[in-house]
């Protein structure tokens, strides 16, 4: 039901029901919903015989990457589910207040995905390249899992090489995306905007 003073047109409102549908989609995604159920924490250990053994998570790949078909709806450029697209979209008739909770977001969201509290190096001494979760989700969306960009594969050999810890980056952020985009969602649900 959509409120009788809405501003936003039925087109605007259309997004909204689609951006909508993306969270609630993430939101049932099976691999969401186990999520939780996992330690996420790494670990190496010193075993008695002097070798290490590590500990993990470990994600089911297919629940994964059904999350990602889903996950790439709210950023993706081209999409109009796109999580900046909507805050600009929802910005329009905000109020001030509201426009710098928006804004803070916005800009909390731009700094997770490019400057993360954890940055991953991979390579030897003097020679590591860096990514931040925004590059591996561009390695992992263009070189794997929605395209084979050939130009991407020395990143995606390197990124998989050293996958519990890429993965569990990328998720950081990921989540992070996708917490914040339900919660929007409920906002616009709350308002009778979807």
């Amino acid at each position: 039901m959509v409120i009788a003073n809405c501003q936003f047109s039925s087109d605007e409102l259309a997004v909204f029901q689609k951006f909508w549908q993306v969270c609630e989609d993430i939101s049932t995604c099976r691999f969401i919903r186990d999520l939780p159920k996992q330690k996420q924490k790494f670990t190496i250990e010193r075993q008695p015989d002097g070798t290490c053994r590590s500990t993990y998570p470990n994600y089911d790949k297919d629940d994964f990457l059904a999350y990602l078909t889903h996950f790439r709806k709210l950023v993706a450029e081209g999409e109009t589910t796109n999580i900046f697209r909507i805050l600009k979209l929802i910005a329009k008739y905000a109020t001030d207040s509201e426009r710098i909770t928006l804004k803070g977001i916005r800009k909390n969201l731009v700094a997770e995905a490019t400057a993360p509290a954890i940055q991953i190096a991979i390579g030897t001494p003097g020679n590591e390249t860096s990514y931040t979760p925004k590059q591996i989700e561009n390695i992992l969306f263009n070189a794997q899992v929605f395209h084979t960009d050939d130009s991407l594969q020395g990143d995606l050999r390197k990124i998989l090489d050293f996958a519990p810890l890429t993965k569990m980056a990328f998720l950081a952020y990921a989540t992070l995306v996708s917490r914040q985009a339900w919660e929007i969602s409920r906002v616009l649900k709350n308002k009778g905007y979807v």
